[in-house]
């Protein structure tokens, strides 16, 4: 009875793990999803940077930062996703993209 106990639990153990391993895995392939819009978000970033240099135009856009952080808000909710996670996060991705351009203006 011992040893069929320890077979039922070290089966159970080893399914939890499978699952565990499983939603790692999707969890890694968001990721690399996650990665990749950010590569493609910073390229644009350097594109209006380009636009931003021909006109004059100072990189700080206090009008267009509020428009993002309320549609970012109505994207989190129709996600059932936290707004002041969003918030937070896109804080930091807005932060680096300005240093991005910044950075791109001075190359030019």
């Amino acid at each position: 009875m011992v040893i069929l106990f320890e077979k039922i639990k070290s089966i159970l153990q080893n399914t939890n793990m499978d699952h565990i391993e499983n939603i790692r895995q999707s969890i890694d392939n968001i990721d690399q999803q996650l990665i990749e819009l950010l590569a493609k978000r910073f390229l644009c970033s350097e594109k209006i940077a380009k636009e931003k240099k021909k006109n004059d135009l100072p990189i700080f856009d206090p009008n267009r930062e509020e428009q993002l952080f309320e549609a970012i808000e109505t994207y989190a909710k129709s996600a059932k996703f936290e707004p002041r996670i969003a918030h937070s996060i896109f804080q930091e991705i807005i932060h680096q993209s300005r240093m991005a351009q910044e950075r791109k203006i001075k190359k030019q």
